[in-house]
């Protein structure tokens, strides 16, 4: 069958199966779980000790969408293949933060088959890796417990035993990755089952809850919050400077820069480093802009800015002559203005000229009135001036 061709597609109003065959007879099943489904989160029971547990923050989606729906995915290898392995196990893969945490729904089941204990080994590393993270090394420090992150960024092959354990579904009990390489018989007895693969995130060093919150305040979420949670305003401040300085190609406004800040932070501190140096989420991307690089966009980007620049010069040259016009219609008017003036001034001065030949030709004469005035004038006795 050719991998074009659909093995199985089924749907319904609760969930939808689609499955798909390759050229060597693998077959891999993927199942859409509704949101009616119970998620990890919402299946998550407490502890026997009367605890409720705190689910793995990357469970939880802090910081990002959380998906509407869980998807489990169930990867099942060639049968043939399965079959005539010398060791062959179905593994039902359980993920969990800290070792006291209370068992919840599976997140999928993988074939676990090889030739040696090696090929094994190897073939339950590479099904579980991507549910691994960072290794949480604890050290006890007199009557506390300090910890801290491992030295060794990514694990691999070789720390498997400290993030998995095996159990048998029936008996109950669990097998270490030590006691599979030194007694094959488990691997062979094994054959056909289905055997529970449990995975630690963050290693099997986080025993207890209150283990797991000491872990989860100051190595996944560091830093000072405030009553809600969110980062402090200094914290996102200097995480902005940061990805300003490394992503200075970017141009984006002010809050842009702090929601990618925001989207950083609320991830595990193992993760942070790494998220600082890679592209802004799909989800924010639209709100950065990168110069371009291939020469036609600079190109055509070099001519939309001449053509914009010349347009601006047009205008300018445009608004340049109406304040020429401008100021020669104000030359002309204070011209004729000036001319006014000169003639109102020739005015008054003629004006001045008439009344001064009139003040001239109109000199003071005696009339009877004038004469009666002075006849009413009388000489009076001088009492302050008489002599003794």
């Amino acid at each position: 069958m050719s991998s074009s061709e659909s093995a199985l597609s089924s749907k319904s109003s609760e969930s939808a199966v689609i499955g798909e065959a390759t050229d060597d007879g693998n077959f891999t099943h993927v199942e859409y779980l509704d949101d009616n489904f119970p998620s990890f989160e919402e299946s998550h029971d407490p502890l026997d000790e009367g605890r409720s547990p705190e689910p793995c923050p990357e469970r939880t989606g802090k910081g990002k969408p959380k998906p509407k729906s869980q998807i489990n995915i169930t990867i099942n290898q060639s049968g043939n293949e399965f079959r005539n392995a010398q060791y062959h196990f179905t593994g039902l893969v359980f993920v969990r933060c800290f070792k006291t945490q209370h068992l919840s729904d599976a997140v999928g089941t993988v074939d676990i088959f090889g030739e040696s204990v090696d090929d094994v080994v190897k073939c339950l590393w590479q099904s579980v890796q991507h549910h691994v993270s960072r290794e949480v090394i604890v050290e006890q420090n007199d009557e506390e417990k300090l910890v801290k992150w491992s030295p060794k960024e990514s694990p691999d092959v070789s720390d498997l035993d400290k993030f998995v354990f095996l159990k048998h579904g029936k008996t109950k009990k669990i097998y270490t990755m030590e006691d599979i390489q030194e007694n094959t018989k488990l691997l062979t007895g094994w054959r056909e089952k289905e055997i529970q693969i449990h995975v630690f995130k963050y290693a099997m060093s986080i025993t207890s809850l209150s283990l797991w919150e000491v872990v989860n305040k100051q190595l996944l979420h560091p830093g000072k919050k405030d009553r809600a949670g969110a980062p402090s305003t200094e914290e996102l401040f200097d995480c902005v400077n940061k990805l300003k300085d490394i992503h200075a190609h970017y141009t984006a406004l002010r809050a842009s820069w702090e929601k990618w800040a925001n989207y950083i932070l609320a991830q595990p501190g193992d993760q942070r480093e790494k998220l600082m140096y890679e592209a802004p989420p799909d989800d924010y991307l639209h709100l950065f802009r990168a110069p371009p690089v291939s020469e036609g966009s600079q190109l055509q980007l070099t001519r939309q800015g001449l053509k914009i620049a010349y347009n601006m010069n047009d205008r300018l040259f445009e608004v340049m002559n109406n304040l020429c016009k401008k100021v020669d219609s104000m030359a002309k008017l204070t011209t004729k203005l000036q001319i006014e003036i000169h003639e109102v001034k020739a005015e008054i001065s003629n004006s001045r000229s008439l009344l001064d030949v009139m003040a001239t030709s109109l000199p003071p004469e005696e009339t009877e009135f004038s004469r009666k005035l002075i006849s009413r004038v009388t000489d009076l006795e001088d009492f302050d001036h008489q002599d003794n």
